[in-house]
């Protein structure tokens, strides 16, 4: 039987039929991020950029319309859960089988796979995504700037290096998460991985960089 999922369920069901979830750690620092709440409390604290009627979803001057029966197997479902950068609407997308992220500006909606764990500075985000059906183009751990425009500086995908979990940052340059070599996590070991800026690139490491130290 095919199933609905949304991103924000996505993540901790997924792997292999494994259990997957965000650390602590990265639960923490996406909350503190951007103050995450259910739709209704954010459009009372925002009535000038959210707005709901029905099925339709107003963000910015950009409507998302709820449709189809997820029981059948064709839906979409949208949800504004947060404010980014005092910019960005957030918004949890959902489809059948899939999901997906969306950074709502004035002009344009931005996919990203999920919700972005921005960096100490604030300068750049993580995003991490995996999906055993592998529709998503944002599959794996990317790397990304939020200026002037959110932009992906790199991308680890599923085919390299399967996502599991976020541990977190180290500095700007460095982001450390744990992922499975090869597609089929159920049957590779999981460990720890390293995504630094060196030489003016995103370059992946099995080994612990000095860069990247707690």
């Amino acid at each position: 039987m095919k199933r609905f999922f949304s991103i924000s369920v996505i993540l901790p069901l997924l792997a292999g039929c494994t259990s997957l979830a965000w650390s602590p750690h990265a639960k923490t620092a996406i909350q503190q991020d951007a103050g995450l709440r259910p739709e209704a409390e954010l459009a009372a604290a925002y009535p000038n950029l959210i707005s709901r009627r029905g099925p339709v979803l107003a963000v910015r001057g950009q409507t998302f319309t709820d449709r189809g029966d997820c029981q059948t197997g064709d839906c979409d479902r949208y949800r504004a859960d947060g404010v980014w950068k005092d910019q960005y609407v957030g918004v949890d997308v959902s489809y059948y089988e899939e999901g997906d992220y969306f950074l709502v500006d004035s002009h344009d909606h931005i996919p990203i796979g999920s919700r972005p764990i921005s960096s100490p500075s604030g300068r750049r985000f993580f995003t991490g995504h995996h999906d055993d059906r592998r529709w998503s183009p944002y599959q794996g751990a990317s790397v990304w700037e939020w200026e002037p425009a959110p932009r992906r500086l790199r991308i680890v995908d599923t085919d390299l290096v399967a996502f599991e979990s976020f541990v977190g940052w180290r500095g700007d340059s460095c982001v450390e998460f744990i992922g499975a070599r090869g597609y089929n996590v159920e049957y590779r070991p999981a460990r720890t991985f390293w995504l630094a800026e060196q030489d003016g690139d995103w370059r992946l490491s099995e080994e612990q960089l000095a860069m990247c130290a707690p």
